[in-house]
């Protein structure tokens, strides 16, 4: 069974987007470059205001206003020019493989993320049992969607923790936001063609559990965690929450907690070198989920 995550082996980069919030004239304030994130790359700046041709991209980009209005006229490749007061919490699509042109007036707090073509497709073929060339996304502007707010959201939040965070958070929050696209902004109606209720309780997680707990120091997507069940991503994750009541992400980040834990009770490794050992990116990062989950710091915890 194909894997609907793809396992890209490199970062969703900045260089393979339009590069927007990079631009000399804009304030960047965040971007995913360096995160080790496959499928999704975000970016956070403050725009001023332009007027510029962008050139196609291999990948779906999806603009959400965060903060300021703005007055934007775009106009895709043989499409008539849409002119709209782009307000906080509106959302613009811009397709891949066509350029289009924009002018945006005003100083817009503006998140744009991408989706990486591959789990786009993957998406389309495996969960909606469509041909991924037969599906497009419609390219709304100024448009609201709670849902697909709330991932870009949780997406920006991901990103403005200090450390690198778990990459696998990053890998759900691109595959729930693919299959809402696909849903609900495409071209074709789609059907879910899911597993049923009995298909995902009679899962073997036995193996993905095994193979968590054997990869507490690196970081690894949901593709290869569900490779080893025989599911799909997609099904896998579901799979995984009907049965243990918390996302693969979250297990995972359990589990790093619990090896922190039995380590400062077991020996003298100083913070640093203990947080390395445990999974984390650093001791802050160990320090601020440990806390945030034991309700002490690692230290105390120690002490105590």
């Amino acid at each position: 069974m194909p894997h609907l995550i793809p396992d890209n082996s490199a970062e969703l980069s900045a260089a393979e987007t339009h590069g927007i919030a990079l631009w000399p004239a804009h304030q960047l304030i965040t971007h995913s470059e360096g995160r080790g994130w496959r499928n999704l790359y975000v970016s956070l700046a403050r725009h001023q205001p332009y007027d510029r041709t962008l050139p196609a991209v291999d990948h779906h980009c999806l603009a959400y206003c965060l903060s300021r209005s703005a007055t934007v006229s775009r106009r895709i490749d043989g499409q008539r020019t849409a002119k709209v007061q782009f307000e906080p919490r509106q959302f613009g699509i811009i397709p891949p493989g066509v350029s289009s042109h924009w002018s945006v007036a005003g100083g817009p707090e503006i998140v744009l993320v991408y989706l990486h073509a591959s789990l786009m497709r993957q998406v389309a073929a495996e969960v909606f049992d469509r041909d991924p060339d037969r599906i497009e996304l419609v390219p709304g502007l100024g448009m609201a969607d709670a849902l697909l707010e709330q991932l870009v959201l949780n997406a920006l939040g991901e990103l403005r923790q200090a450390d690198a965070g778990v990459p696998l958070y990053a890998d759900s929050i691109a595959t729930m936001a693919a299959v809402h696209l696909l849903r609900h902004h495409a071209t074709r109606l789609a059907v879910d063609r899911g597993l049923g209720s009995a298909d995902l309780a009679r899962s073997n997680l036995r193996p993905a559990l095994d193979f968590i707990e054997a990869s507490l120091e690196d970081n690894p997507s949901i593709a290869e965690i569900a490779a080893t069940t025989g599911l799909s991503a997609f099904y896998f994750a579901r799979a995984f929450r009907r049965q243990l009541g918390m996302a693969p992400h979250q297990y995972l980040m359990a589990r790093r907690v619990e090896r922190a834990k039995t380590l400062l009770a077991t020996s003298d490794q100083p913070l640093a070198e203990l947080a390395l050992s445990a999974g984390f990116a650093s001791q802050s990062h160990l320090t601020a989920i440990f806390k945030r989950v034991v309700g002490v710091t690692p230290g105390a915890y120690r002490r105590s």
